[in-house]
């Protein structure tokens, strides 16, 4: 009998274990990754759109659940462990610049995403890339202050689902951190990140003039 209980005990804490793991949450966390020089990847999309107030350590990140109502379940997580959550409304959490976690209180939707990049990024190189004959404008950027680099505390939100890699949502706002246009460059520019599900290879790029499809961006 107590072989039986033990053996049950370690088959829940081994799903426990799967359940929570990185592989399972690193589809949809938020996180934040410096730029490594890639060949764009068919993999999945991920955006730098939230920095969450009250921690900045680049250790955590944030795991964002979709729901069929109109609240989005935010969980704050370290390597695996729960140390924080939050609801929020989608429409507030998707327009925010900063959330609170832990505490339930509302979020602006006011962003000065655009006006911090100009202050922040400078240009460093444009090339384009076809994939599918479809042109990728692939434009790299740097950060003005190289000793302490800006963006530290934001973070990126990966929008696909474990299963599928099919974004949970598909309306541009979630995938833009600067909408707009910077100074040294045309149309519509967005910070994007990617990611190759073969050799885990993170991208850090800028994008103009695009629309997202699952598991590309193309350039219109």
């Amino acid at each position: 009998m107590k072989l039986k209980l033990i053996s049950c005990l370690v088959i829940l804490v081994s799903l426990s274990t799967n359940l929570h793991s990185q592989d399972k949450l690193f589809y949809n966390r938020i996180h934040y990754f410096e730029h490594l020089t890639c060949q764009h990847p068919i993999g999945t999309i991920i955006q730098d759109k939230v920095f969450f107030a009250n921690n900045t350590d680049n250790s955590s990140f944030l795991n964002f659940n979709n729901s069929e109502n109109e609240i989005a379940n935010v969980d704050l997580i370290n390597y695996g462990k729960y140390t924080a959550f939050n609801q929020f409304f989608k429409t507030d959490f998707l327009a925010a610049n900063t959330i609170i976690m832990g505490f339930p209180q509302g979020v602006s939707s006011v962003s000065q995403s655009i006006q911090k990049a100009r202050n922040q990024f400078r240009l460093d190189k444009v090339k384009d890339t076809l994939i599918d004959d479809k042109k990728l404008k692939h434009i790299r950027i740097k950060p003005k202050d190289t000793l302490v680099h800006r963006f530290k505390s934001y973070n990126i939100l990966i929008n696909s689902s474990t299963d599928t890699e099919t974004p949970l949502y598909r309306s541009p706002t979630i995938y833009f951190l600067l909408m707009g246009s910077l100074k040294d460059l045309k149309g519509t520019v967005v910070e994007t990140y990617f990611i190759d599900l073969q050799g885990y290879w993170f991208c850090r790029d800028v994008l103009s003039g695009f629309e997202i499809t699952n598991k590309r961006v193309i350039v219109k």
